[in-house]
């Protein structure tokens, strides 16, 4: 099977981070949806159509509840996995039965878009760095 990248920066439209049973253990998945952009150059040669779309976007492990703690509706993320094409029967009444298709991707990395943040605080780091109110070994 080959492998389909995906790479797109965009807005957090909702998400929910759940712990299901994977072989005997208890895994965290975050699952977004995600508007993607794609920005195409109009008439007037600015970058001003959007033809995004939408994409259920699933996180797996410990970075999953990481991100969740700091994810908000609306936030701008990149998101960087593998996309695959889902394809599920309808319940809406106006097209029961009908096959819905919609991409999926599974990230490997989920990175916060510089837009939207106002401030970054950093953990300390542990280490004999640390101990010398961080500054960097001399010499």
């Amino acid at each position: 099977m080959a492998l389909s990248i995906f790479a797109h920066e965009g807005n957090v439209g909702s998400f929910e981070l759940k712990t299901v049973p994977v072989n005997g253990e208890e895994k965290s998945v975050l699952n977004i949806s995600f508007r993607a952009d794609v920005k195409s150059r109009g008439a007037s040669g600015d970058w001003d159509k959007d033809q995004g779309f939408w994409v259920d976007v699933e996180y797996w492990g410990k970075r999953a509840k990481l991100v969740a703690d700091l994810l908000k509706v609306g936030a701008r993320i990149i998101v960087l996995g593998e996309q695959r094409m889902e394809s599920f029967p309808s319940n809406d009444p106006s097209t029961h039965g009908q096959d819905i298709h919609r991409l999926k991707v599974r990230a490997d990395s989920i990175s916060f878009s510089s837009m939207g943040i106002e401030s970054i605080q950093y953990k300390p780091k542990a280490g004999p760095a640390n101990s010398q109110n961080g500054a960097l070994p001399q010499g």
